[in-house]
């Protein structure tokens, strides 16, 4: 008898132990489930809708109910009435959602007048006040509540006597058959409305498909990605029913067990650990789950990395004294390029068109420089331009030595292409072509024109200026000269 007793008490610490660790475990998930959920619908700020009232309700129960298992273990009697008290409401929350969602399907013009937030709050606060007056009679002791083992909370003594067992079975239906009924109906109305739509897109197919005499041919093209499973109807149904039945279902089974004979310990700590798992499955289900929570969490997503991306932009333009990736406006802040020295190649190609522009400076990096002509001013234009080559390559032209390898050397190497802003600009303006009509009498085409180029070897002296205006002033013959001994 002794070690009978003693086995006994043993299973019965072991069972305690089990259940406390279970329903820990589970209660600290379910509350974390809660809680996120609770979040994400603070920070996306959801319009106040049916939906969103109801699933705000659902995380705030469902964490309450999980704080109220984990001090529960250790016996409390207050948080034994508690959860008697939130788990009801967690099960009318449930049929609020299938009731919304039903109503939405089933007429969706007259939804608006149907359902609307406010009358969900109203709906919510008359749960509370109705939860309250149901278990008024357990804080007058009756029936009483006994701390029971295999449950680990306190829970109405159903045993007590005839009060005590009409008490559990009017909270019986009232939280759990009525809630669940409501549930089936709001499921099969839902399933009768889509049957009914899939019957007549089924029959309009049918009709189209006869009417225009088109052979349907049921091969699929094998480069198209496979459809998406189908999900059946019927387990969108079973799937609340069926989750109710499992996590409920047990514990009011033990809770009215007493007024028949004393439950087993092990089912006692297994529904115990399901009606500890209701509130983390019901967030999963309802809540993570949820089309709408779902979207709203994606839309927030979306805006804060909008948001981000403006300020980064906005920084990156915003002008700063040091740091910043783009200029400032300033004068002094412009990568000025120096002015570049021109070849005598240069020089005299653009002699040959009479140009005597300096080279335009280059721009600077963040191209918001001006016009650099009031820098420097253009040279002064006269009727005989001013000769910028050395005395040798001045008499070489003139006594034409050079002609014969500048034109091997011009047909040996590619054309240089000097594409300037004074360039084009003077190609452009109407107003300067006199200019450069008068400027192309250049030192390299005049002294291509002359024909007594033996008397000038000997008679002239490069040296000399009186010399060289003589041979600047020199006549040439316009209508002998070739283009193709103008250098």
């Amino acid at each position: 008898m002794a070690m009978n007793g003693t086995e006994a008490r043993g299973e019965e610490v072991a069972i305690a132990l089990a259940l406390n660790v279970a329903v820990t475990v589970i209660s600290a998930i379910g509350l974390l489930l809660n809680a996120y959920i609770l979040f994400i619908i603070v920070i996306t700020k959801q319009p106040a809708s049916a939906s969103s009232v109801l699933l705000l309700h659902l995380g705030a129960v469902g964490a309450l109910a999980s704080g109220a298992a984990l001090c529960g273990g250790g016996g409390a009697c207050a948080c034994g009435a508690i959860l008697h008290a939130l788990h009801p409401l967690q099960l009318w929350t449930v049929c609020g959602l299938h009731a919304d969602r039903a109503a939405a399907i089933a007429a969706p013009l007259h939804y608006a007048a149907i359902v609307s937030a406010r009358k969900v709050v109203i709906c919510v606060v008359g749960g509370w006040i109705a939860t309250a007056a149901l278990l008024a009679p357990l804080a007058a002791a009756h029936p009483p509540l006994t701390y029971s083992i295999g449950l680990g909370i306190c829970t109405p003594d159903c045993g007590a006597g005839p009060s005590a067992l009409g008490f559990c079975i009017v909270y019986f239906v009232l939280t759990l058959l009525l809630p669940t009924a409501l549930v089936l109906l709001c499921s099969l109305k839902i399933l009768r409305i889509a049957r009914y739509h899939r019957h007549r897109i089924a029959a309009a197919i049918y009709e189209v498909t006869l009417s225009a005499q088109v052979t349907v041919t049921h091969q699929r093209n094998p480069f198209s990605p496979p459809p998406p499973p189908r999900r059946r109807a019927l387990s969108a149904v079973l799937q609340p029913l069926g989750s109710l039945a499992i996590l409920y279902f047990p514990y009011y089974c033990i809770l009215m067990w007493p007024a028949i004979a004393v439950p087993p310990q092990s089912l006692a700590a297994l529904s115990a650990t399901l009606l500890a798992a209701a509130p983390p499955v019901n967030g999963i289900l309802y809540g993570i789950r949820s089309r709408a929570l779902r979207d709203s969490l994606r839309n927030y997503r979306r805006k804060q990395l909008t948001k981000s991306e403006v300020t980064q932009e906005i920084q990156a333009r915003t002008p700063s004294a040091c740091g910043s990736r783009r200029p400032s406006l300033s004068a002094g802040s412009g990568c000025i390029r120096p002015p570049t020295t021109r070849r005598l190649s240069d020089a005299a190609a653009m002699g040959l068109r009479g140009s005597e522009r300096p080279a335009q400076r280059a721009a600077s990096c963040n191209m918001l420089q001006g016009s650099q002509d009031e820098d420097y001013p253009r040279s002064r234009v006269s009727g005989i331009p001013l000769i910028r080559a050395p005395p040798h390559i001045v008499l070489g032209r003139a006594l034409g030595l050079e002609e014969g390898i500048g034109r091997d050397r011009r047909r040996r190497q590619s054309p240089r292409i000097t594409v300037t802003r004074a360039k084009s600009d003077e190609s452009d303006s109407p107003t300067r072509r006199p200019l450069c009509r008068q400027q192309s009498r250049s030192s390299g085409a005049l002294l291509a024109t002359l024909s007594c180029s033996r008397a000038l070897a000997e008679n002239i002296q490069l040296d000399n200026p009186a010399d060289e205006q003589l041979l600047l002033s020199w006549p040439q013959n316009t209508h002998v000269v070739n283009k193709h001994n103008i250098l």
